[in-house]
């Protein structure tokens, strides 16, 4: 893996909304002080081998992509 490409994981793979801390401090039972240290931790432990971490980023990604579909319909549902 080249170092753009690590820089744009951890970059991109975990979100930064609200909802998405919220579900991680529910899937690790505690309250995370410093979101960018702890999705950059969990990025280089997926990275790394850590299979737990890899299925929490993977569940991440996909409550957000969730939530923004979600978000999109009710935009669609409200204008159309």
């Amino acid at each position: 893996m080249s170092q753009e490409q690590y820089a744009d994981l951890k970059k991109y793979a975990v979100p930064e909304s609200d909802m998405v801390k919220l579900v991680y401090e529910d899937m690790v039972q505690r309250e995370i002080d410093d979101w960018e240290e702890e999705a950059n931790s969990l990025v280089e432990n997926a990275l790394n081998g850590d299979k737990e971490a890899l299925f929490d980023l993977l569940e991440l990604v996909y409550t957000n992509a969730f939530n923004e579909g979600e978000l999109n319909y009710a935009a669609d549902q409200k204008n159309g």
